[in-house]
């Protein structure tokens, strides 16, 4: 797959073809925006945070192989709470 990706096949294409993971191999492999620290140390430790578009094969962990591409990047907020509450106590009852 990696051999894909660089030769110019689309990562979405692919992973809903290949990717085992039932959560996001529909969606193209997409796991959204996440804060740093959030997912688990071979992903946090990789240098994939530090640019878009870039693809680059992980190692092997409990979660299998990872290819990622990072295709935006954005600086992290903090929302005022009156922006939050609802979803907040939505995901508490």
């Amino acid at each position: 797959m990696l051999a894909a990706l660089r030769n110019g096949e689309d990562f979405a294409t692919l992973a809903k073809q290949h990717s085992e993971d039932t959560a996001t191999a529909e969606q193209g492999g997409d796991l959204g925006y996440f804060p740093r620290g959030q997912m688990v140390a071979t992903v946090r430790g990789s240098r994939f945070l530090a640019a878009g578009g870039a693809t680059q094969r992980l190692g092997t962990h409990p979660f299998g192989w990872h290819i990622l591409q990072v295709e935006d990047k954005r600086e992290a907020e903090t929302k005022p709470l009156a922006e939050v509450e609802s979803e907040i106590k939505d995901k508490t009852s």
